[in-house]
């Protein structure tokens, strides 16, 4: 779709819209070329935030859900008032900090917009000025925010596709753009490439990360996408941020694309499926931990303890889809509130525990069978050649003293044994 104009390129059209030209310039990198451009002061009412910022992905989309609201059918100002409170309300605290700084020593970063007024860079400075507007309209610095206008056409030699990526260079790219909720970044790294708009390699060089790094990125959205579809709550990722579920579905990714290979598909989503059921429906106080160091590390580890957890989870999973089926007029939040309180969570977190036990029982029966081993083994890896014909005595001695402590301690464990 083109870009509407709300700016002509000539200055005069500019004035007769109230823009005033600065002295001052900001040095952008745009499709690799390093552009010096000059910098307006713009009237606020002029302008509109950026539905792809990334660092709000997650709450658009809920704001959208809740209110059953199409943010392109609203008037500016309203559109407008809308997005302000979701940036605001992402980070209360920073966005108070920048409100005070530029109360205090005005805009000393410019910001970037596009020829349609949408602001690219400079969301939060721009949101500052607008309630500062608001609450002192005499003052005229608040009436204005300073940025370069960037025009995204053949003309001026800046593509789609150079936007973007310097939209996502702003966003996530910089060091010092610290902040941003993981799962925001990551939906919006998964937007970009399963539309075909950037490749992971191109990707990896913007966002300077490694390839696996954003692979698993990718993998880890995908898992939250299947995840609010076994809770029936697809693509709500409002839901997927208040329960905070990207970071525990990282190392059920990290074993999926380990072990994809290993094990069938079938097999590889009855584990993911019983993941899922954990993480919805049983309470633990450190879920990412209790998830990844007990079912992935212990449980999916041991086949035959997993068989027989599998049997009596399978007897379990009837009650726990009726209880997570969906009510009238209730959400996703309220079911897995209530879902974490029922009878089989309960029955759940009592398997789950019992074969954890019953996993270290095996492991710590084990260890001595081990520990001996090893200790064989290193035994037999001793060369005392060398002592003997360096006649090293005193050294012969410590070896001596030590081999009489173990065929001491060797002693000590064979009573035991006979013992018992």
């Amino acid at each position: 779709m083109e870009r509407i104009k709300i700016f002509d390129e000539s200055i005069n059209d500019l004035s007769e819209l109230g823009v005033i030209t600065t002295i001052e310039t900001k040095k952008i990198v745009i499709g690799k070329i390093v552009k010096t451009l000059p910098v307006f002061k713009i009237p606020i009412e002029l302008l509109k935030y950026n539905q792809k910022n990334g660092r709000i992905f997650s709450e658009i989309f809920k704001l959208k859900k809740q209110d059953d609201l199409n943010l392109d059918d609203l008037e500016i100002e309203e559109y407008n008032d809308e997005i302000e409170n979701l940036i605001w309300n992402s980070d209360e605290g920073k966005n108070a900090i920048t409100k005070q700084s530029i109360n205090d020593y005005g805009q000393l970063e410019n910001g970037v917009v596009l020829i349609d007024g949408t602001v690219i860079d400079g969301n939060r400075r721009f949101t500052c000025l607008r309630k500062l507007n608001r609450d002192n309209p005499e003052i005229d610095d608040y009436k204005y925010f300073k940025a370069c206008i960037l025009n995204v056409d053949s003309n001026s030699g800046i593509s789609e596709k150079d936007l973007r990526k310097f939209e996502l260079t702003i966003q996530f790219g910089q060091e010092e753009k610290v902040g941003y909720k993981a799962l925001n970044k990551a939906l919006s790294i998964y937007n970009d490439i399963s539309n075909d708009d950037i490749s992971i390699p191109e990707m990896a060089d913007i966002l300077n990360e490694s390839r696996s790094n954003i692979n698993k990125m990718i993998g880890t959205v995908k898992l939250v996408k299947n995840f609010l579809v076994f809770i029936k709550a697809p693509d709500d990722y409002g839901v997927a941020e208040d329960l905070k579920i990207y970071f525990t579905l990282e190392p059920l990714n990290n074993y999926i694309t380990k072990h994809k290979n290993i094990y069938s598909a079938t097999e590889i989503e009855e584990r993911k499926m019983i993941y899922f059921t954990y993480l919805a429906g049983v309470k633990f106080e450190l879920p990412t931990q209790t998830l990844r160091d007990k079912m992935i590390k212990l449980i999916f580890k041991d086949p035959q303890e997993y068989q027989i957890f599998k049997e009596e989870f399978d007897e379990l999973i009837d009650d726990f889809e009726r209880e997570l089926a969906p009510k009238d007029d209730d959400d996703a939040l309220e079911r897995i509130k209530d879902l974490k309180t029922s009878i089989v969570s309960e029955q759940l977190r009592s398997l789950f525990d019992k074969t954890i036990r019953k996993i270290k029982l095996k492991l710590n029966s084990e260890e001595p069978i081990q520990i001996l081993k090893d200790v064989l083994k290193s035994l037999e890896s001793i060369n005392l050649t060398p002592f003997v014909n360096a006649n090293h005595e005193e050294k012969i001695m410590q070896i001596i003293k030590l081999l009489d402590l173990v065929g001491e301690k060797n002693d000590e464990l064979k009573k035991v044994l006979d013992k018992s």
